[in-house]
């Protein structure tokens, strides 16, 4: 079959004088197929006489024997197409029958095949499998990306610049033994409903601390640092338990506690912050400090987990909603062992720098009666080491016992990069002072807790939130990657206290703005269907006073007897707006959590902070919020 296929692609063919005609002779591969013997019938007529015969016949020959070559070589191409063809066809038989009587059976041809639509990941895997891993440094010379910190910040950075570069390499240098996790858990609903507690309130088994999967952030996004030069696809290489010692921002490199130096193009700080001790105890014996926490990371948690479990007592010193969140972590913690809690700090109330005074000290009544000793107004003058216990001495003269003391008094941005990188420092709020990019200098960026930047609604801010790091971190992400993104986006935190109150905040939550409260009341004798909004305009009222002025002005427009409102009834739900100059700059949804009807809430406070809302009844604004939906 093959010999007529080439028959007829050599019968004829078009060349520059003419049509070349084709006399059959014997082919040199099989014998029977013919090849071109050439005569050009126009070259006959055109020249004549001897010369002209032999001038052709030499050039006939010549001919010839070329066109005998490549019809050759046109058979043997042509023959090695069909016996190829011939092969497929009987593996294609072969595997269908194969399939048809073993149905089970693996099919090797068919592994192979997707193997080879696999080439780039399997020249990976061999490139890797070649290298002995053991004689590579741990620690790469170079990479385009370098982030310094291993938190939320520095992994949603390198999230943005992979969205925008694909085949990005980006390394994370972090002080912590672990990959990113998410910090917020450690003192929220983790430790009561999976570490701790159960929802019948009894005491669960500890779970297995080297297993993180419940806080993790970035499995399956990270390799080790040591194979990311080696990644045609690029990726995160992670570097764990190392810290930068200093960074030359001229020659843009870093230098690492072990000695090492890497060389980057682009670098990111997100070196968030140390938790900050009081000043008592820092000072004092060697005792009292080993029964003392910072709170701050994942150690943390498991050495409080394992000293609680000896305690009958233990004091947690701040005010604020980390030191209000453990302290009913801890209640809880002890619930089967009368665990005695202490709460100490010099506020008024509870949560007093975020809250006006009258909700903070209403959240303070609360505390103590799911049984929080609270203690306010009052400072730590002395601590030291009795008969086995911490015994701390009050400045309200009061003295008490505890076995273990945590301290949650906030955190100071880390800055120790600034010197040797010769980057500036906010005077009034702390941290790497950048601009509303993020930039501190060329090519050098800061996100998270330990960055100043500057909001252009709101003005020069520090914030240290999750939700603040990664909004900051993915935006200085993008801006590495050649963007140039403003600070637009206004953060968010949150606080649950189990038992107690649970809030979100957008903008400025400062209590010492101005503040004007909508929350929806309800009675005894009301209906779930017959509620009213009772507006309160508030600027430092205490407590007792607000709820009088509420009641009185009640009473002129209704007959009910308000005697039966509590606490509770007042301020369950509700909206707090933060004012400076009549200006919302800040919204807190109180107790609003749970209400998913309107599930937008926050992006519609970001919505009001952003049109500045200004000189307006808020009265009406809130209405926008729906405080009754459930």
């Amino acid at each position: 079959m093959w010999c007529k296929n080439i028959r007829r692609l050599t019968s004829s063919r078009l060349t520059c004088t003419g049509v070349v005609k084709v006399s059959r002779c014997q082919c040199l591969v099989c014998g029977n197929c013919t090849q071109a013997r050439v005569i050009h019938s126009c070259e006959e007529k055109h020249y004549g006489g001897e010369r002209s015969r032999t001038h052709n016949n030499a050039r006939n020959t010549s001919k010839s024997y070329l066109k005998t070559i490549a019809g050759l070589g046109t058979s043997i191409a042509a023959y090695t197409l069909w016996m190829r063809s011939k092969l497929v066809y009987a593996e294609e038989q072969s595997s269908e029958q194969s399939s048809l009587e073993k149905p089970s059976s693996e099919n090797t041809e068919s592994t192979s095949k997707t193997e080879t639509n696999q080439s780039s990941s399997e020249t990976q895997e061999d490139v890797e499998e070649e290298i002995n891993w053991s004689q590579v440094a741990d620690v790469p010379s170079y990479v385009p990306y370098l982030l310094i910190g291993g938190g939320v910040a520095s992994l949603e950075a390198f999230k943005a610049i992979k969205t925008k570069e694909p085949n990005a390499k980006v390394l994370m240098v972090g002080d912590e033994d672990y990959i990113p996790y998410d910090r917020t858990s450690l003192s929220k609903e983790y430790l009561v409903k999976r570490f701790w507690m159960n929802e019948d309130n009894k005491e669960m088994e500890r779970k297995d601390t080297e297993n993180m999967d419940w806080i993790t952030m970035s499995k399956g996004l990270y390799m080790e640092a040591k194979k990311l030069p080696y990644s045609d696809r690029g990726g995160l290489g992670i570097l764990k338990g190392r810290k930068v010692l200093s960074l030359d921002v001229t020659n843009k490199t870093v230098t690492l506690d072990n000695g090492s130096t890497i060389r980057f193009d682009k670098c990111l700080i997100a070196t968030g912050g140390k938790p900050k001790n009081d000043t008592v105890l820092s000072v004092a014996e060697d005792e009292v400090k080993n029964r003392t926490t910072l709170f701050r990371n994942y150690d943390d948690l498991n050495r409080l987990n394992e000293s609680i479990k000896k305690c009958q007592s233990v004091a947690v010193i701040g005010g604020g909603f980390l030191g209000s969140e453990l302290s009913i972590d801890l209640l809880y913690k002890g619930v089967n062992t009368n665990l005695q809690v202490y709460q100490i700090f010099p506020e008024k109330g509870n949560m007093a720098k975020v809250l006006p005074d009258y909700l903070s000290e209403w959240i303070t009544n609360k505390m103590k009666r799911v049984g929080v000793d609270v203690i306010t107004e009052t400072r730590l003058e002395a601590a030291q080491f009795e008969d086995g216990k911490v015994s701390l001495k009050l400045s309200n003269g009061k003295v008490i016992t505890v076995d273990h003391v945590v301290v949650a008094v906030g955190i100071q941005p880390n800055t120790d990069l600034a010197d040797s990188a010769q980057l500036e420092l906010d005077d009034k709020y702390g941290g790497f002072r950048v601009n509303t990019e993020l930039q501190a200098r060329s090519d050098i960026w800061a996100a998270g807790d330990c960055a100043c930047f500057y909001d252009a609604k709101l003005g020069r801010r520090r914030v240290e939130h999750q939700d603040h790091a990664m909004i900051t971190g993915r935006l200085a992400g993008f801006n590495m990657a050649g963007e140039k993104n403003a600070y637009t986006h206004q953060s968010m935190f949150w606080s649950t206290i189990p038992g107690v109150n649970e809030y979100e905040a957008v903008g400025l939550s400062d209590s010492r703005l101005q503040t004007f409260s909508v929350f929806r009341k309800k009675y005894p004798s009301e209906d779930d269907s017959k509620k009213d909004v009772e507006p309160s305009e508030d600027s430092n009222k205490s407590t007792k006073d607000s709820l009088q002025s509420k009641q009185e002005s009640t009473k002129n427009n209704s007959d009910k007897d308000l005697s039966m409102c509590s606490l509770e009834d007042d301020y369950n739900y509700g909206i707090i707006f933060y004012l400076r100059n009549n200006e919302v700059v800040g919204i807190v949804l109180w107790n609003l959590l749970g209400y998913s009807s309107v599930s937008d809430r926050l992006n519609i406070a970001r919505q009001v902070i952003a049109s500045g809302v200004k000189d307006q009844d808020l009265t009406e604004v809130a209405k926008l919020f729906n405080i009754y939906a459930k």
